[in-house]
């Protein structure tokens, strides 16, 4: 066993820092809904440990993890905003509010829970499932779902179809 203290000064940051990254996620960790989510329905696992209330083997995220995920979220929120600006910048397409789409349209068996900078998080009550609405489009006079995928360099520069995953 290697004491703590043997390791380099940037070791014992390094760990120190990826520790505590650790702690912070969980500190704001809640229990996760019970309700089924898109990204959740390639694991039936997954699936039941979420219904049953339980969190599955391994689910703490690594500081690694949460670096991705908030990379991610980051990369969500500037496409957004570039989306949103394609009007102001004389192309056709708008970004439109979510909610105010789904009261207008009074989308049976959805609920709107809530609303967080441009995501929306909604309940098909009808299918028992939650998920974010990362936007709704009106381009060239036609409505889409706006959905939002990151993935490497690697992937998007040689991506030429939509991944038959998302």
């Amino acid at each position: 066993m290697v004491n703590q203290d043997e390791k380099p000064v940037e070791k014992q940051f390094l760990d120190d820092l990826r520790a505590s990254i650790e702690i912070e996620d969980q500190k704001g960790s809640r229990k996760p809904s019970q309700t089924y989510k898109p990204s959740s329905l390639h694991c039936i696992r997954n699936m039941y440990y979420q219904r049953v209330g339980v969190e599955a083997c391994g689910d703490r995220s690594s500081s690694e993890l949460v670096g991705i995920c908030e990379s991610g979220s980051d990369r969500h929120e500037r496409l957004q905003m570039a989306v949103a600006s394609m009007c102001d910048n004389g192309i056709d397409c708008e970004y439109v509010d979510v909610a105010e789409y789904v009261k207008t349209h009074n989308l049976p068996d959805i609920d709107i829970v809530s609303k967080q900078g441009m995501e929306t998080k909604l309940f098909n009550k009808k299918l028992c499932i939650s998920f974010l609405c990362d936007g709704i489009i009106r381009y060239k006079g036609k409505y889409y779902i706006l959905e939002i995928k990151t993935e490497t360099n690697n992937k998007f520069w040689s991506r030429e179809n939509v991944n038959p995953d998302h």
